[in-house]
């Protein structure tokens, strides 16, 4: 029982933590990229989006293959998507990455609630 409330505890942490604090990290991406904030705070708003609409999905997800392998594909997901955003060089690339990312953090996330 305790392992799999620390664990759950874990994944919101990470998962919400990087979508709530992206904000902190807006200055730099937009200098990096060079491009206004208010176009970069519209990546941050494509990951919630997609990690909150995929809530519905992520529920038939569970249902049909169980909640470790759904809980494991939106790790992986969330986690290789997460790192192709690190890497991006230009918007459309940060935008396309940080929104699948969102995908797999609503489907690893989904069972929790």
């Amino acid at each position: 029982g305790y392992v799999v409330v620390f664990l759950a505890f874990l994944t919101n942490f990470f998962f919400d933590g990087s979508r709530m604090t992206f904000g902190k990290v807006l200055t730099e991406i937009s200098i990096e990229l060079n491009e206004n904030r208010a176009k970069i705070a519209m990546v941050g708003s494509i990951g919630a989006g997609s990690h909150y609409i995929c809530g519905v999905f992520a529920s038939a997800l569970t249902n049909f293959i169980g909640f470790r392998k759904s809980g494991l594909l939106g790790t992986l997901l969330a986690s290789l998507f997460m790192y192709l955003a690190s890497l991006s060089d230009g918007f459309v690339e940060l935008a396309v990455y940080h929104g699948l990312s969102g995908i797999g953090t609503g489907i690893a996330t989904g069972e929790i609630y």
